[in-house]
């Protein structure tokens, strides 16, 4: 088994890359269409770009994966 973290949030600022334009998030003003993170105010903005703490495991076993989900899903 070996353990990963790593700090990630739901959305990051696209800035014009074309390679990822189909993830941009867009809001239709009264004159055009804005990336959400023009609106810094807005309370999605905020939400969606905090970043947060998370924790990977890969087990090169799958007995040992299936094990680890058994124990998880008992709370123990």
């Amino acid at each position: 088994m070996f353990r990963d973290s790593a700090v990630i949030s739901a959305y990051k600022q696209i800035n014009g890359d074309p390679t990822k334009e189909h993830k941009r998030i867009r809001v239709r003003t009264s004159t055009s269409l804005e990336e959400i993170t023009s609106f810094t105010e807005s309370l999605i903005n905020q939400e969606i770009q905090k970043e947060r703490s998370v924790v990977r495991y890969y087990f090169l076993d799958p007995e040992d994966f299936e094990a680890a989900r058994d124990t998880a899903e008992r709370g123990h």
